[in-house]
């Protein structure tokens, strides 16, 4: 690459860490996820189960009818 296309490319660089700067420079932390975020829910101990397989409730059934 020649070095006025390189030139080129560096005055870019040096627009873009001047932006990068400003912007950095007004950014608020407080509101940037972080430990701030969003809190999880405690358990609720009345919501469903989970579903038995198909497998474990004919199996279930198959014992119980050969117990009976």
């Amino acid at each position: 690459m020649s070095a006025k296309e390189k030139h080129r490319f560096e005055e870019m660089a040096e627009k873009d860490k001047g932006r990068y700067d400003r912007e950095m420079a007004n950014f608020d932390m407080s509101g940037a996820g972080g430990k701030g975020g969003k809190r999880k829910r405690p358990k609720d101990p009345n919501a469903p189960k989970r579903a038995l397989l198909v497998l474990v409730y004919s199996l279930v059934h198959f014992v119980v009818g050969i117990c009976v």
